[in-house]
């Protein structure tokens, strides 16, 4: 056939008739298709690398003969994510109409590089959409590439590959933290709601009240060489403290103004346990380690991460707290409040975000260790990047992950308020795209010029804010009745369980009682309070049981019945500890009631 003349191509795209009479096309000198039948190697493609249950990764598209036909095989618990180095291949198969059967399909996504980025890097921002696709999918990618692909773009292939490597090992640090501290932060969490409520104000009511200079501390090796001159200055600017950076801070006679503190384990607290600062505000997340904010008496602020949670925090406090980004530390949610904070230049300190002169932290920081340099050989923790003078520095993963969030903050917060400078003064480390560079003596020079101990009492104000402490104890009261609730569903399922004799023969009535126990279930999911439990536990057990390849009725039973069995026991589990903290809880609260009395 001849091709139609009203068919558009793009730059060195050239579409060429087939013997079958589909259209293939060509690209700079290589065929992206057959030449003699472009559906059928599509379909010897798809049935090759496609994998049950898993996120397929295609680096091309060319006239997406190969994504439809991976499609064709899909069922709803896969899905397919597309990477098309080359918009003008995108356009020309947008516009001659080859994607139109596919190209809304809610399982597909599809990433196009449009132009590259100031510095050449290609793929510059995939980062932040392959994560959102691949928290789906933990440990479950199938990755292919459209022929050719590898020869037009080899270093597009390669840098690909490692995106897809470090995101997924980035993504593991993240999920296994969640999925080990859960029911610790769950309980954090329920504590936390009450003294919060009782000691700290909202971090909304700070926010955009302020215009000095804010210099952010983090705990990296480097930080100690500046800290002489950020004593000089400590009238002059805001000293924001990240996190577990108090210990360094404090060893060294600086006390910051106001510290960042988010992590909810033991070992947070343990940097907090032993040291008084009483006189420092201490803005803090929902999730932090209970005891930490229970100990300190001071001025508090505090912050919720999550907008899920909004609803159900203003039920109980009667309040919006303000938010802030999480990222992958601390530091990182230190910038997203400093940003909020004030309309002011704002430099970060101690960022290292890599191993300089092989060490862990600063001085004085209870995780100081030093790096065996003939343990980096062949890890898989370790790996190296750019550094902060356009060197090669030693780093991890998890520091990777914090760059990546760092980078996503700053270019955030730029949008908002273009003007204003947001500064890397570390002098050494990792280098974080989209700051700007200077040494921490220049930025002090050029910003910290005036008095700012006005702005810093601002911080010290009290909340105008009564608590309503009987409000909140019929609130949480409900919320132990819910969690019964939940329990007693949970042991029904069980019994109907015991009563299955054979895995494989399943009576009716059996399936539709647990059918039932089930919608009963779902509508907990819609209570704000219950998600935190019930969300975690069904996320894991429903990626343990997932369905195998060429399974068969009987299998399907088995694992079925396997997985439903696992997600209400893990259910109840679940929320008999969280009726434990409720409890412990609301014995709090009626000493607390009756002491006002």
């Amino acid at each position: 056939m001849k091709v139609n003349e009203s068919l558009k191509s793009y730059q060195d795209i050239k579409l060429i008739e087939t013997k079958s009479g589909h259209l293939s096309a060509e690209l700079d000198g290589c065929l992206l298709h057959s030449r003699y039948d472009p559906v059928k190697e599509a379909k010897k493609f798809a049935e090759k690398n496609y994998k049950k249950n898993h996120l397929h990764i295609l680096f091309g598209l060319g006239l997406g003969y190969q994504a439809k036909e991976l499609l064709n095989l899909m069922g709803e618990s896969d899905a397919l994510f597309i990477i098309e180095p080359n918009a003008e291949v995108f356009e020309t198969a947008k516009k001659n109409g080859f994607l139109k059967r596919f190209l809304g399909d809610k399982r597909m996504g599809i990433y196009i590089e449009k132009a590259r980025s100031e510095s050449g890097e290609a793929l510059k921002d995939l980062d932040k959409v392959l994560m959102g696709w691949l928290r789906l999918y933990p440990n479950r990618t199938a990755f292919s590439c459209l022929p050719n692909y590898d020869k037009l773009y080899p270093d597009v292939l390669k840098i690909l590959k490692k995106k897809i490597k470090d995101t997924t090992k980035k993504l593991l640090i993240d999920v296994n933290t969640m999925h080990f501290f859960a029911l610790k932060w769950q309980k954090n969490f329920v504590q936390n709601l009450y003294t919060s409520l009782i000691k700290a104000k909202p971090f909304k009511g700070l926010v955009g009240r302020f215009s000095c200079p804010i210099v952010i501390t983090s705990g990296g090796p480097s930080l100690i060489k500046q800290l002489d001159l950020l004593r000089k200055v400590k009238n002059k600017c805001i000293v924001l403290c990240a996190g577990s950076t108090i210990g360094s801070l404090l060893k060294h006679d600086v006390k910051p103004h106001c510290v960042v503190t988010v992590d909810g384990s033991g070992v947070n607290y343990t940097h907090f346990k032993d040291i008084n600062i009483d006189n420092v505000l201490m803005i803090y997340e929902l999730m932090l380690h209970h005891k930490i904010p229970e100990e300190h008496s001071g001025a508090q602020a505090v912050f919720n991460f999550y907008k899920s949670r909004e609803g159900l925090i203003k039920k109980l406090q009667k309040r919006d707290l303000g938010t802030a980004f999480m990222g992958f530390s601390v530091a990182n949610t230190a910038l997203s409040i400093a940003a909020q904070l004030t309309s002011g230049p704002i430099c970060v300190i101690g960022q290292d975000l890599a191993y300089t002169d092989n060490l862990s932290h600063a001085d004085g920081n209870k995780g100081l260790k030093e790096i065996n340099l003939d343990s980096v050989k062949d890890s898989k923790i370790y790996t190296f990047a750019k550094g902060y003078y356009g060197d090669e520095v030693l780093t991890d993963y998890a520091f990777l992950g914090m760059k990546d969030s760092f980078e996503k903050i700053v270019s955030y917060y730029k949008n908002v308020n273009q003007s204003r400078p947001i500064v890397n003064s570390t002098e050494g480390g990792l280098h974080i795209d989209g700051m700007d560079y200077m040494p921490f003596k220049e930025f002090v020079d050029k910003y910290c010029t005036q008095d700012s101990t006005g702005e810093v009492r601002l911080l010290f104000e009290k909340p105008e804010f009564e608590p309503d402490v009987e409000h909140f104890y019929k609130q949480i009261k409900k919320y132990k009745n819910t969690l019964n609730k939940v329990i007693e569903i949970c042991e029904s399922a069980k019994k109907k369980h015991d009563r299955v004799k054979y895995e494989l023969e399943i009576p009716n009535s059996i399936i539709k009682s647990l059918e039932n126990i089930d919608k009963k279930l779902v509508k907990f999911l819609k209570d704000e309070f219950m998600k935190d439990v019930l969300e975690p536990v069904i996320f894991r057990v429903y990626n343990r049981y997932v369905e195998k390849e060429n399974e068969t009725p009987e299998e399907k039973t088995k694992r079925v019945l396997k997985k439903s069995k696992a997600l209400y026991a893990e259910i109840k589990d679940a929320a008999e500890v969280t009726k434990e903290f409720v409890e412990e809880l609301i014995k709090r609260v009626e000493r607390d009631l009756k002491e006002r009395e």
